[in-house]
């Protein structure tokens, strides 16, 4: 929680809640599980309340940004299966092993090294593969999926739970571009003999506008649960100096010029460049507008 008490409180009524969950359910069809996104203390509005609710509820897993929330769930008695979204260092390996906890992983270091400590434990970890089809984010390259793949098979204490994705915007053309690329996945996977549980690449706004995105796992989140407030509302304190931001990298990935980075693909690079992804976002008081470009040269 906070550290600090603000004159302002978000009142949550769980009866909403449950017709918000029951709408989506009653929207899918038979075989799509529901992933709920949690992340950030669900965006601030209390993650363990908010999972208990949705537990009872019947909701299939529940997906946090980072390991220590998905502990958190854990100590507060949650006991549906965790997907920490974002991935994990080295050094969160031990938490995820502990409390049984869904990483996703994306780099094969990671997988090696999850693979060695759950072998040292005599345990076997799930984990959910995700690849980058066009996000310009997390994932690892769709082009080297067949290399990377090969690479996650070594790892005999590793168990391909999930394959994922992530959608950059709701637009036709190229919103179909990231679903072939990601059923060209699907291909290799099953050419290998290969059969995750689930796949899954919509969130909120593909969900309602591209149903044959569903796969057999969709993450709700956002508006769609009523989990985060209305834009305009909450004033977030501005991040003030990359200082701050040192060794906080998630992912570093080279990308050709002309490749379109995160939501509505609003900016593309201009020449190959080197991509940080960071681990910080909206909750974290960084402002949606902020632009995102290269320093002049």
């Amino acid at each position: 929680m906070f550290p600090f008490l603000r004159p302002t409180i978000a009142e949550i009524d769980l009866d909403s809640l449950a017709h918000n969950y029951h709408q989506i359910r009653s929207r899918v069809h038979h075989g799509v599980k529901i992933l709920a996104v949690l992340k950030d203390n669900a965006y601030g509005h209390g993650a363990v309340i908010i999972a208990r609710e949705l537990e009872r509820l019947g909701v299939d897993l529940i997906g946090v940004a980072f390991a220590d929330e998905g502990v958190e769930l854990r100590e507060g008695g949650i006991k549906k299966s965790i997907l920490v979204l974002s991935g994990i260092y080295e050094e969160e390996i031990d938490n995820v092993i502990e409390y049984d906890l869904i990483p996703m992983v994306f780099d094969e270091e990671i997988g090696k090294s999850l693979s060695e400590q759950a072998k040292r434990r005599n345990r076997r970890v799930k984990l959910h593969l995700k690849f980058d089809t066009g996000m310009g984010r997390l994932g690892a390259p769709v082009e080297g999926a067949r290399k990377f793949l090969e690479h996650m098979k070594e790892f005999p204490n590793l168990v391909i739970d999930g394959v994922a994705s992530h959608f950059s915007m709701a637009d036709e053309t190229y919103t179909r571009a990231q679903m072939k690329a990601f059923k060209g996945v699907e291909e290799l996977f099953r050419g290998e003999g290969i059969r995750p549980t689930y796949w899954h690449i919509s969130s909120s706004a593909p969900m309602i506008d591209f149903p044959d995105s569903w796969f057999n796992l969709i993450r709700p989140g956002d508006y769609d649960l009523r989990l985060i407030p209305q834009q305009g509302i909450y004033q977030p304190h501005c991040i003030e100096t990359s200082d701050a931001l040192k060794d906080g990298n998630r992912l570093f990935k080279r990308v050709p010029a002309g490749t379109r980075i995160s939501y509505k693909g609003t900016y593309a690079t201009q020449r190959e460049s080197l991509i940080a992804t960071l681990p910080i976002g909206y909750g974290d008081g960084y402002n949606r507008l902020f632009p995102i470009g290269e320093k002049p040269s």
